[in-house]
C-alpha cells in the first residue's frame, strides 16, 4: 500500500511511501527505486521522507545529517526565543516599575489637591 505522500531528501522527486525503515518507495509514475529508507522528520513537521541512495547505511547516513541540520535549526531558534523571553521579562519589569511610581503620582497628586480645597 503505497499511498502516503513523501518526497527525497536529496531529490525533487514526488513519491508515495508506504510503511517505516527500508519501506518501497516509487514516484508518482510508479518506478521503484533499488534502495530506500523513510524517516518522518524535516523542517519540525513529521513529514514522511524517501532517501535515495546505493543502500540502506547511505540512506540512514544522509537521514541522520538532515536530522542533524533540523537539531542544529531547533537549537537556534531555541536560543533566539530565549534572548526574547529575557527581554520581554526586563520590558514587564519596567513597565510594572513605571505603573508603580505612576500610581504613587497619582495618591501623592490627590492627596495634596485635597490639602489645598481644604485652604
Amino acid at each position: 500500500m503505497l499511498s502516503t505522500p513523501c518526497r527525497y531528501w536529496n531529490s525533487p522527486h514526488v513519491l508515495q511511501c508506504g510503511g517505516g525503515e527500508g519501506t518501497d518507495c516509487r514516484d508518482v509514475g510508479g518506478t521503484a527505486f533499488a534502495s530506500k529508507l523513510a524517516f518522518d522528520f524535516t523542517g519540525g513537521v513529521f513529514t514522511r521522507i524517501c532517501v535515495e541512495a546505493e543502500t540502506n547505511a547511505a540512506a540512514l547516513q544522509i537521514c541522520n545529517s538532515a536530522l542533524e541540520q533540523e537539531v542544529s535549526t531547533l537549537r537556534s531558534r531555541t536560543s533566539t526565543l530565549e534572548r526574547d523571553l529575557e527581554s520581554l521579562k526586563h520590558d514587564i519589569a519596567a513597565l510594572m516599575q513605571a505603573a508603580a511610581t505612576l500610581r504613587q503620582e497619582n495618591v501623592f497628586a490627590a492627596t495634596t489637591d485635597g490639602v489645598k480645597s481644604r485652604w
